[in-house]
């Protein structure tokens, strides 16, 4: 008795299809960047509002009195002219860093003293610090772009 098999493929255009468009949009993530600066914005944007949620060290007196002597106002740490909070939460604003390349990303700020500021007095005030659900929405939303998951808009 002799035993004969065949076999069928189904789908495999299509699957090529769907593998070319995970490739291409795998390669180049641009389309999911204002997405992701809206984030990151945002992020900074409730940073300043709560001077770092809160974990920032208050301004010694003596910085205070040196900000209002100087006009600057009373505006709590890391803000004395507006630049350095602008840079990082404006859409637009001068000394920003917006790169945007095909697999990555750099968004914050071009100012000298940014990196001082944080350190000042001997305490670090994190500028930029994503909490874990801001990661996470970021992760998510490039994921689902690459994967072209339901309930994405590409």
């Amino acid at each position: 008795m002799a035993v004969s098999m065949s076999v069928t493929e189904h789908g495999a255009e299509q699957a090529a299809v769907d593998l070319r468009g995970l490739g291409e949009r795998g390669s180049d993530i641009r389309r999911t960047s204002e997405r992701v600066r809206s984030i990151y914005r945002r992020s900074n944007e409730r940073r300043f509002a709560t001077e770092g949620v809160g974990s920032w060290a208050r301004l010694a007196d003596s910085t205070v009195e040196r900000k209002a002597s100087g006009g600057y106002g009373s505006r709590g740490p890391m803000v004395r002219t507006g630049a350095l909070e602008r840079a990082l939460t404006s859409p637009r604003a001068a000394a920003q860093v917006d790169e945007r390349d095909p697999t990555q990303f750099r968004f914050g700020t071009t100012l000298p003293y940014a990196g001082a500021a944080g350190a000042a007095g001997g305490h670090l005030r994190k500028l930029i610090d994503l909490t874990v659900s801001e990661r996470r929405e970021i992760s998510d939303l490039i994921g689902g772009y690459i994967a072209k998951r339901r309930g994405t808009p590409w």
